[in-house]
């Protein structure tokens, strides 16, 4: 999805959940392609950076929606889990 210079900066940044979460809510209101130079301004890249990328687009396509669909089955499952850990259990008198 994305290419190796702006992965490297996903990754150095410690931001993938973010960009993710823009991502999907990007694509879940029917946009399928993402302005690179707009994303890194919307992240808090300077002006100056981001504007080296402007030209740069992405797109989120069916592979993405997959993608993004089992990260949402994982979150559910780990939810889940959570849920159960912390229940009270039952009280025996």
């Amino acid at each position: 999805m994305f290419n190796d210079e702006i992965s490297k900066i996903i990754e150095e940044n410690d931001i993938a959940s973010v960009v993710i979460d823009v991502c999907a809510t990007l694509y879940h209101n029917g946009i399928d392609y993402v302005h690179v130079g707009g994303l890194m301004r919307l992240l808090g890249v300077s002006d100056e950076q981001a504007t080296q990328h402007d030209d740069v687009y992405f797109q989120l396509d069916n592979d993405f929606a997959q993608k993004l669909a089992e990260m949402d089955a994982i979150d559910e499952a780990y939810d889940e889990e959570i849920a159960k850990e912390n229940q009270t259990p039952p009280t025996i008198h």
